[in-house]
């Protein structure tokens, strides 16, 4: 029992963090994109949300495929 009690914890603890994580970087996101600055334009904030995107998918692929071929030869 005290291992799935600490297994309770720390998971509680990373899943808050995780949220907090998450907020501020979609409020950095949303800044970023200008959301509440009358100069920027929809076209940059277009071009951010794409980058980002992109770099996010980029990143899970990379990790998918490191981490795959890994498993795969210990097959």
């Amino acid at each position: 029992m005290p291992l799935l009690r600490t297994f309770i914890y720390r998971d509680t603890i990373q899943a808050f963090a995780s949220s907090i994580t998450n907020a501020l970087a979609f409020s950095a996101i949303l800044e970023g994109m200008g959301v509440g600055d009358e100069k920027a334009s929809v076209l940059s904030a277009t071009f951010v949300w794409l980058i980002k995107d992109g770099v996010g998918m980029l990143g899970r692929i990379l990790f998918a495929w490191f981490h795959g071929t890994g498993n795969l030869k210990s097959i």
